[in-house]
């Protein structure tokens, strides 16, 4: 089974203290879910492209400098996801909801209080504790 390709931006502010995230709307799967954003890798696109791509799409920003962070492989209800993550630490433009979902700078110490999917729960873990990256 080819598990789904899935790019997240985790988007930090200049002093790598806050992330920025993004919930999910009503009437699609993981509704009030916190999310890091990002999406589906199309065919014949890189992860970075993706990525890219993804970002100024959901929240209006243009990447300049990201950094692979972690891959992890996650099964729910029989499809096999791989999500990609990445360091995102300079951009230009402010981000923001621009499909008109919620979108919010947090303390990286909060993650643990905001709901997000299982598959993200190692991110949280890591990126949450002090000096992680």
């Amino acid at each position: 089974m080819k598990p789904l390709k899935i790019v997240a931006g985790i988007i930090l502010n200049p002093k790598r203290t806050e992330v920025f995230i993004t919930k999910r709307h009503k009437n699609v799967q993981k509704t009030g879910y916190w999310e890091f954003p990002g999406g589906k890798v199309e065919t014949r696109e890189s992860y970075q492209e993706a990525l890219i791509r993804e970002l100024k799409e959901e929240v209006g920003i243009v990447v300049i400098k990201l950094n692979h962070f972690e891959r992890s492989i996650y099964k729910e209800q029989g499809t096999l996801f791989q999500f990609d993550f990445f360091l995102v630490s300079l951009f230009e433009n402010e981000p923001y909801g621009r499909e008109g979902q919620k979108g919010v700078w947090i303390k990286l110490s909060n993650l643990k209080n905001y709901r997000f999917p299982k598959a993200n729960i190692s991110i949280i873990d890591r990126i949450s504790k002090k000096n992680s990256f």
